[in-house]
């Protein structure tokens, strides 16, 4: 019979045209699926890392800014001495006596003389002497200080020879040569290497496979970069600069590649709203994600082949087979499709539909990993919010030891209060954070208040309730506090509103504040203080009932009243 085609030919043309449309859809839909979720997972990993950074640089930053201030009116009175010095020898700088004026200041500086080449000239900082410290636009910076003759305090820095340093620079009176003093932040001065950059980068980097490096660079006046994980000078190469000069000079995010690698520039500004000074670079390996874009196309090549084959061979037993594999097949990419990681991908059969079946659990166990890793870099992070919590406390604690215990035993009644309400664990978090941090803002405030025996003047009762409103100055770049910045902000606020810094009333004043007002309350009725004997509990209910519904919530109050003293004892 002319033009006779059999049923089986047929049928398997059928079964052959079907399998490739199928294969072809499952292509489409798994690359698109893998490319999605590689892309999402990529971006957020970048994503984290930034914040991470941002966060911790800013941080340190805040912590740096109390061993500054302290340090400002030390280097301001050796400033004097050297102008002392030198006007007992002017024209001369050698014959100033360095060492006395060291002695004189408390210690702990290096002092330089430089002549109007920028030169260093006279020090007792053998390393730089004859250093030609001017080049580019720190020299415009050191003529501008040599014709104005006045005083210039400047955020820390990276010298070349001694870590991180802070320096203050003057003119001399002849204006003949620029004094310059360098006061040294070493470890042993405070809690800065606490929350060092290189803790922060070895975590990311430990965590995060994906990520091969994190350098922070520090640029002084548009000249040169420093490498803060080892303090040595560091220019990086081609590209790489001029993306991290730009990040710096624009504000913003910047972008580079050199030898097949992928480099991210993020510039970080020493204060808000001023010009970066510093530009991390996070270099990201690439060679993970291509490496398994690369093996799974060619499983889906080999997979696409082998099945071509069995259906030319066994037509009417693969239209007859496959179909149920398939459906199973497409039924588990579903679920993925739909975020279930967890789903086996099952597919009742050991043929090509078995391979591709294997080629993407693979993949979801590959993302499935990522997620994990990621989670886990979520933990660590809560463990340095938590570790940055306590150095602040531990600050407070150097200033002002009965302020930090006080903080300590709030803490312990406030949690109490809390786990007594039913908080959830995140309200739980906030609070703890809160409580512990509401009295960070007395840092600011003279010692000779804080620990004065006898009653506050109505000025020094003014400072001391700024406490709030400072600490809330310096916490809120940490935006992880969240709530718990608002209960260092209004725990002195009071429920008939007669508190402060705002005047909030009832409900309007945040409930974790609420909590933490109380626990204040019965922590400072109960203490001993200098100045006079804490009451027993039982006086310090009956005054928390008395106020309760004025300077209290009730509603927490009766919770309060509710527990057992041995909850918080």
């Amino acid at each position: 019979m002319s033009g006779f085609r059999p049923l089986s030919r047929k049928l398997a043309t059928l079964v052959v045209a079907t399998i490739v449309v199928v294969v072809a859809m499952a292509h489409v839909f798994s690359s698109r699926l893998f490319d999605t979720m590689t892309k999402e997972s990529h971006d957020a990993t970048v994503a984290m890392i930034v914040r991470l950074v941002e966060q911790g640089v800013r941080i340190q930053d805040n912590a740096q800014k109390l061993l500054e201030e302290r340090m400002a009116d030390k280097m301001k009175k050796a400033m004097g001495l050297l102008h002392e010095s030198y006007e007992n020898n002017p024209g001369n700088p050698r014959g100033m006596d360095l060492e006395g004026v060291i002695a004189s200041a408390g210690g702990g500086m290096d002092l330089f003389v430089v002549d109007l080449s920028h030169t260093v000239v006279h020090t007792n900082f053998a390393k730089d002497l004859g250093l030609v410290i001017g080049e580019g636009d720190f020299a415009l910076f050191l003529d501008g200080v040599l014709a104005s003759g006045e005083y210039v305090l400047d955020r820390p820095i990276l010298s070349f020879n001694d870590g991180i340093k802070q320096f203050a620079y003057q003119a001399t009176k002849d204006r003949k040569f620029i004094l310059e003093v360098g006061a040294p932040f070493r470890p042993s001065e405070g809690f800065h290497d606490i929350l060092a950059f290189q803790n922060l980068a070895r975590n990311i980097v430990g965590n995060a496979s994906y990520v091969k490096s994190l350098e922070i660079f520090a640029q002084h006046h548009s000249t040169n970069f420093l490498n803060v994980n080892d303090t040595s000078s560091l220019l990086p190469p081609g590209a790489r600069l001029a993306a991290a000069t730009q990040a710096v000079q624009q504000g913003q995010q910047q972008m580079a590649a050199e030898d097949g690698r992928h480099f991210h520039y993020i510039p970080i500004a020493v204060d808000a709203g001023q010009p970066a000074k510093r530009v991390v670079e996070l270099e990201m390996d690439d060679s993970n994600w291509a490496a398994l874009r690369l093996r799974h196309v060619q499983m889906q090549v080999l997979v696409y082949a082998m099945l071509v084959l069995v259906g030319i061979a066994f037509s009417l037993w693969v239209a007859r087979e496959v179909v149920r594999p398939i459906s199973q097949l497409s039924t588990s990419v579903r679920k993925i499709a739909a975020g279930d990681l967890g789903t086996e991908v099952v597919a009742a059969s050991n043929d090509e539909v078995g391979l591709l079946s294997q080629d993407i659990n693979a993949m979801r166990k590959s993302i499935a990993e990522l997620l994990e890793k990621l989670e886990t870099a979520n933990e660590n992070l809560a463990f340095s919010y938590d570790v940055t919590i306590r150095a602040f406390l531990n600050a407070l604690k150097f200033n002002e030891s009965s302020t930090a215990e006080h903080s300590l035993r709030v803490n312990k009644v406030a949690m109490a209060i809390g786990r007594q309400m039913g908080l959830n664990q995140d309200q739980l978090t906030q609070l703890e954070w809160g409580s512990l941090l509401h009295d960070i803002g007395k840092l600011a405030i003279p010692n000779s208040i804080l620990r004065k025996t006898g009653p506050l003047t109505q000025e020094e009762l003014a400072i001391v309730r700024t406490h709030p409103a400072i600490a809330h100055e310096m916490l809120k770049e940490a935006t992880f506090l969240e709530d718990a910045l608002l209960v260092s902000l209004h725990h002195q606020e009071q429920f008939d509103g007669m508190g402060y810094p705002h005047g909030l009333a009832g409900t309007d004043i945040p409930l974790l504040a609420r909590i933490c007002t109380v626990a204040d309350a019965y922590e400072a009725m109960t203490a001993d203080r200098a100045y006079r004997r804490g009451r027993c509990h039982e006086e310090a209910v009956t005054e928390l009932t008395r106020l309760s519904g004025t300077q209290f919530d009730p509603d927490i109050v009766a919770v309060f009243l509710s527990i057992s003293r041995a909850e918080y004892s």
